[in-house]
């Protein structure tokens, strides 16, 4: 399936060229991977590159990913600044997605060193775990629950890997794979008879409660999250294969990713903990 991925995520960004001649994609990717390797900040590639836009950006993704598949392995993938608090972080006017990488899956009850990450932060999300691989985009909202296995309380810690918020655009994040960083998985649970428009999280630190929120904060509703999360995938030239992880975006509020015991109750979906130091 690399093969594969690589080659279609190839043509996709040739095709792409034509709307970003001035701006060189692949060396951005390259660059992007070294920074990243070499735990550095992002360049602010909007301030560069004033004439960036989402689709050329959405190219440097995709050639930046490429630059990890050689290395690492894709686990998912996730939707962000699916609520409008999130947005508002941002000053983006649409939601965005990224790639997860297997070396950011996490099991609950992990600890976490924030000094790994340039500005992380916590996000209480849902994630669903896939039944059958997923190749061509979907017909309606209807088709999503034939695809998915299970659903697992989820904390994503996304890294934005810059030095501050204050100039960053929604290019800019796109482009840096959506800060996709670390996420942290409880136990699944059958999702046959759960609405998880109705779950409610709250996220404890050191035992005070710092968030609360509900399946409807991603898109207003989880399944409309989910049916765009996996088209727009499709879109961009990946496949979605069994095991995988979606994840639909933040709960309640994105917080600072500070040292502390965290626990998240998310009801009927379950719990998920982890220790940042």
């Amino acid at each position: 399936m690399k093969t594969n991925v690589f080659a279609i995520l190839t043509i996709l960004t040739v095709l792409s060229l034509s709307s970003c001649q001035n701006i060189p994609v692949t060396d951005i990717a390259v660059d992007l991977e070294e920074a990243r390797s070499n735990q550095q900040s992002f360049p602010l590639l909007s301030e560069k590159y004033p004439s960036l836009k989402r689709p050329t950006a959405y190219a440097i993704q995709r050639l930046y990913v490429r630059e990890r598949i050689g290395t690492e392995k894709i686990a998912g993938y996730k939707a962000a600044l699916t609520s409008a608090g999130a947005r508002k972080q941002l000053n983006a006017d649409r939601a965005a997605t990224g790639v997860l990488f297997g070396t950011g899956w996490k099991d609950s009850g992990v600890t976490i060193r924030a000094s790994q990450f340039q500005y992380p932060l916590i996000e209480t999300e849902i994630g669903y775990v896939i039944k059958k691989p997923i190749l061509d985009k979907l017909r309606s909202v209807s088709d999503v629950r034939s695809y998915i296995y299970g659903v697992v309380p989820a904390i994503e810690i996304p890294d934005l890997g810059y030095k501050s918020l204050e100039s960053v655009k929604l290019e800019d994040f796109v482009a840096t794979n959506s800060a996709s960083a670390s996420f942290v998985l409880g136990d699944p649970v059958g999702v046959k008879y759960l609405d998880t428009n109705n779950t409610t999280v709250s996220l404890r630190k050191n035992g005070q409660i710092v968030n609360t929120g509900v399946g409807s904060d991603a898109m207003g509703n989880q399944w409309e999250a989910l049916y765009w999360l996996i088209n727009h995938i499709i879109d961009q030239g990946y496949t979605i294969g069994e095991g995988q992880v979606l994840l639909t975006g933040a709960l309640g509020e994105v917080l600072p990713c500070e040292p502390g015991s965290y626990e998240a109750d998310f009801g009927n979906v379950g719990t998920v903990s982890f220790t940042v130091r």
